[in-house]
């Protein structure tokens, strides 16, 4: 039933949304947590390049220069994109990720590398 008085609508949606709220901020962080594992099991967890295998230093290259998504924002695409995302992009770590971009230097994708397109 829809509130007459403006304010009282108001204060309605504000104790719906801090009622809900920590449970809302665990789902996000869950369904983030779940795609950077998806990401990190299709991509790669160690540099193409020269091995290096600890997470915090492994980022995501597009060997052709035309991602839609950075490292940074890859995790807030909806689950169809991540899927279509991913099988553009290669496991570098940081420096080699840096020396890539200044050398322009390209590699193969996932596809590229299971074969498909």
């Amino acid at each position: 039933m829809p509130y007459k008085d403006g304010n009282a609508a108001r204060a309605a949606v504000r104790a719906s949304y801090w009622k809900h709220h920590q449970k809302n901020l665990a789902q996000k962080r869950r369904s983030r947590h779940d795609k950077m594992d998806f990401v990190r099991e299709i991509v790669g967890r160690t540099c193409v390049d020269c091995g290096e295998a600890r997470l915090a230093a492994i980022q995501y290259h597009h060997p052709d220069g035309r991602g839609r998504a950075t490292n940074r924002t890859l995790y807030l695409l909806s689950w169809r994109a991540i899927q279509e995302e991913v099988m553009k992009l290669i496991a570098v770590c940081g420096t080699c990720h840096l020396i890539r971009h200044a050398a322009g230097q390209a590699t193969q994708t996932v596809a590229e590398r299971s074969g498909g397109s």
